[in-house]
């Protein structure tokens, strides 16, 4: 007989500041899944249909060609898989696990509806890039602007020290001699 599975949903940052009834939906609905060590997880061109924490293991996130994928990141426990491919509506992670991995995952409908019903949650979305994120906007930058001068990697370093996100609600006048 297997134990119940027993996680602090609000240990983990993005929800920290959920609401009871969306701990208890994310309770209620969450599955558990194992992925073996080198297992892909998701693909670039893929939009998940649930998003994934990882409760223990590790996983990479990798770039380049597929035959010859290089790492970019490491993601660790509490590392959300999947949140800037769908709340982007692109994807953008390639990641397969690296050592033996436990997430739970969460549907994408029950994400969007906690996104839209959570204030907290949907700032906290939206004012923090996923690695994955600032992986694939170095790799454009790379591939548009800085070829030679800089390496994805590089790129990523400067955006992370350097970037942050504004949000503005569609329809929204933004004043051009505003700091944005």
């Amino acid at each position: 007989m297997n134990k119940p599975i027993n996680i602090n949903i609000k240990s983990i940052e993005a929800f920290q500041k959920l609401s009871d009834e969306s701990i208890k939906k994310i309770q209620e609905n969450a599955e558990y899944l194992r992925f073996s060590m080198g297992r892909p997880i998701l693909r670039e061109t893929t939009i998940p249909n649930s998003i994934l924490i990882i409760l223990s293991g590790r996983a990479r996130l990798t770039q380049g060609n597929p035959l010859k994928p290089l790492s970019a990141a490491v993601l660790k426990s509490d590392a959300i898989i999947g949140l800037g491919s769908l709340l982007g509506a692109s994807g953008c992670e390639d990641i397969s696990a690296s050592t033996d991995l436990m997430v739970m995952a969460i549907s994408d409908s029950l994400i969007l509806e906690i996104y839209e019903k959570e204030l907290a949650f949907k700032e906290w979305c939206n004012s923090n890039f996923q690695i994955s994120e600032l992986h694939k906007i170095a790799n454009v930058l790379y591939e548009n602007l800085a070829r030679g001068n800089s390496t994805p990697q590089e790129i990523v370093n400067l955006l992370s020290n350097k970037i942050t996100i504004q949000t503005f609600k569609n329809e929204s006048k933004i004043n051009i001699n505003e700091k944005v």
